[in-house]
């Protein structure tokens, strides 16, 4: 089963999709990128004391897993129109 696709990503959905069942390196790096957003998502809200520390870090993990994912996909986008 699919995980959701954030807004952000919806214009590669397709190949999300077809990476996410074909490619586990894939998979892998997009659950955790799901994870870190649930995470930052979470901790946005949260008024713990350390809920700053957590948001910026989360907020960092999620732009690194962001970018790695985005030129995963731009790449693939690509081979997809050269085939």
């Amino acid at each position: 089963m699919l995980p959701k696709i954030p807004e952000k990503l919806l214009n590669f959905q397709h190949l999300i999709e077809k990476l996410y069942n074909d490619d586990d390196t894939f998979k892998a790096v997009y659950e955790d990128y799901l994870t870190c957003l649930d995470a930052f998502e979470f901790w946005a809200q949260s008024n713990l004391d350390n809920a700053s520390a957590r948001r910026n870090e989360y907020a960092e993990l999620v732009a690194e897993l962001e970018e790695e994912l985005t030129q995963i996909l731009n790449e693939g986008d690509c081979e997809k129109t050269i085939d």
